[in-house]
């Protein structure tokens, strides 16, 4: 018997041999990844000394914050609903008899009459000479701060 084996396979397309590399492609891939490693540490550092004091852990006090910033969101609603009872009573020529009036005719949103929380703020009146808008603090006791508004047509 013969003994004789098939030569293996040739690929149809010849593989180029590998490219050499260059000292310069070199020099410019380290170099690039040096610079992008010096700017994380960098940036690592910057990140340091500017948060080393900050704690991201402390406790807010809720009450102080609150009565910082409420008195003019609840300024600025006192003013959105006066402007409100105003256009109401020159459509109809007499202020509204609710304030819930003004959320049905689309002049307030119903979260004008809460926000910025969650119970009624405000105790409005209608008089024959205009009305009374009061707020009322966390406590249910009308506010000092009451405002008469006279009515502003005849």
């Amino acid at each position: 018997m013969s003994d004789t084996s098939a030569p293996p396979p040739q690929p149809s397309e010849k593989i180029p041999p590998p490219k050499k590399t260059s000292v310069a492609t070199l020099l410019l891939h380290h170099s690039i990844t040096v610079l992008i490693l010096s700017l994380l540490l960098g940036l690592g550092v910057w990140s340091y000394l500017n948060f080393k004091n900050a704690d991201f852990f402390a406790t807010v006090d809720r009450q102080a914050l609150r009565a910082h910033i409420e008195p003019p969101l609840i300024e600025a609603q006192r003013q959105r609903i006066t402007n409100a009872v105003e256009i109401s009573t020159l459509l109809h020529n007499r202020p509204p008899a609710r304030l819930d009036d003004l959320v049905d005719q689309g002049l307030l949103l119903p979260s004008d009459l809460y926000y910025p929380r969650a119970n009624p703020l405000w105790h409005y009146e209608r008089h024959p000479e205009g009305y009374t808008l009061r707020f009322i603090d966390d406590n249910e006791v009308d506010d000092e701060e009451s405002v008469e508004h006279p009515s502003t047509t005849e």
